[in-house]
């Protein structure tokens, strides 16, 4: 208990410590072995197919060999999401799904190539489980499924309005893109864990590239693309905090000299599935008290 207490207090004091400043990419995320991060998750499709409410959890389990080198298993977990009877997609990794439903012009392809990969009942994409890696660079994941690294947390450049890019899943197309926009290093979030000052806020864009729609009989209708955008609070000592992702499968078309088809135009820009993950207790035994005390003794 006294070991566990003196990890919690140091934890709070390099928080508050780095929360001064330019923040760290080392501190905005923790990764001793066995840190656990406790969430709500809830997910919503504006349709009404689905309105879900889970505990859900990260935690850091053990190491793995991935082709980039040793990595540390980063778990996920939260209850099954009910999936509707229509239109049900399959079960797939957070980004093989969210492809699959953006582009359905590679849904063939995913299942000729994926059908076998592993399932997890895991919804967010903008915070998942796999192989987590720290490097001198970046804080990337890595899965079982590729031979490349698949995500990008953050880079370490973390001065407000750096950018980064990184191609998605090269082997489906060559015009799905991760963009990640530090966007803060002074927000402030609140969660029922606590209220943080000096956040860093880490905005994402999925670009799922363009879908050449047609007819019935091979004609073109025209042209779309879907996005996925949100961001990630991460708060120094502490990782991640709370995370907010909205899925716009009309985020732009395009159907030359004729009219779109009203149904894609009354969904132009609007989002239909919003996911959001949301801090419930520190990640090791502290309290919110403590650490506002704590953060005090720097002002």
């Amino acid at each position: 208990m006294r070991l566990s207490r003196a990890l919690a207090a140091a934890a709070i004091l390099m928080a508050a410590a780095a929360s001064f400043g330019q923040p760290t990419m080392d501190s905005l995320w923790p990764d001793e072995d066995g840190m656990r991060w406790e969430y709500r998750f809830h997910v919503f499709d504006h349709d009404g197919d689905i309105d879900f409410t889970s505990p859900a959890h990260l935690q850091l389990a053990g190491t793995a060999m991935t082709p980039g080198g040793e990595a540390q298993v980063l778990l996920a977990e939260h209850a099954s999401v009910p999936r509707p009877g229509r239109n049900a997609p399959p079960a797939l990794p957070p980004l093989l799904l969210r492809i699959w439903r953006a582009r359905p012009d590679l849904r063939e392809e995913i299942e000729r190539r994926y059908g076998g990969a592993s399932r997890s009942a895991w919804w967010p994409l903008f915070l998942h489980g796999g192989y987590f890696m720290k490097t001198a660079d970046d804080i990337e994941m890595w899965q079982d499924e590729w031979p490349h690294r698949t995500w990008l947390y953050m880079e370490d450049d973390l001065t407000v309005g750096a950018t980064f890019s990184m191609q998605l899943v090269p082997e489906l197309a060559d015009d799905i893109y991760l963009h990640g926009t530090v966007a803060a290093i002074d927000a402030t979030v609140a969660t029922p864990a606590g209220s943080f000052d000096d956040a860093l806020k880490m905005d994402y864009l999925i670009d799922f590239g363009i879908q050449v729609a047609t007819d019935e009989y091979g004609g073109v209708i025209g042209s779309v693309r879907g996005e996925t955008v949100g961001h990630v609070h991460y708060v120094p000592g502490l990782g991640p905090v709370d995370m907010l992702e909205e899925s716009i499968p009309y985020a732009w078309m395009d159907c030359g000299e004729n009219d779109c088809p009203p149904e894609w135009e009354a969904l132009l820009g609007v989002v239909v599935e919003t996911n959001t993950l949301v801090l419930t207790r520190l990640p090791v035994e502290a309290d919110a008290a403590s650490w506002g005390a704590v953060k005090a003794m720097f002002r």
